[in-house]
């Protein structure tokens, strides 16, 4: 189980401000939901009926702490992947990803990581 926060139902328009909490408007909801491990049901999973799918990716980055080689290979990989599944006539990935470590990493926390 985790706690997942969802914008609850608001008569307003929803507002959020990166960096500045005061001005957001939000009605965040807090919700306990079940987790699982959704790699056994991938050929099951599909974007119409469940919103996402697991997709099977190899990539060729070797630091996923270098940005440069995220921008060079990474990204492009996921815009051929994405293509390839959605068949989308174009697909540009426009964030720059989020690094995410674990508590055990020597660098968890540091500049740039969540």
């Amino acid at each position: 189980m985790a706690v997942v926060e969802y914008l609850g139902f608001m008569s307003e328009r929803p507002r959020f401000h990166m960096g500045n909490e005061a001005l957001d408007r939000n009605v965040v909801e807090r919700v306990r939901v079940p987790i699982h491990d959704a790699r056994p049901q991938q050929g099951s999973l599909t974007l119409d009926r469940n919103g996402f799918m697991v997709v099977p990716h190899h990539t060729s980055i070797k630091n996923f702490r270098d940005p440069e080689e995220v921008q060079r290979i990474y990204r492009p990989e996921l815009e051929r992947a994405v293509l390839e599944v959605t068949h989308a006539s174009k697909v540009v990935i426009a964030a720059q990803g989020v690094v995410r470590l674990a508590e055990r990493a020597p660098d968890f926390g540091a500049t740039g990581t969540t």
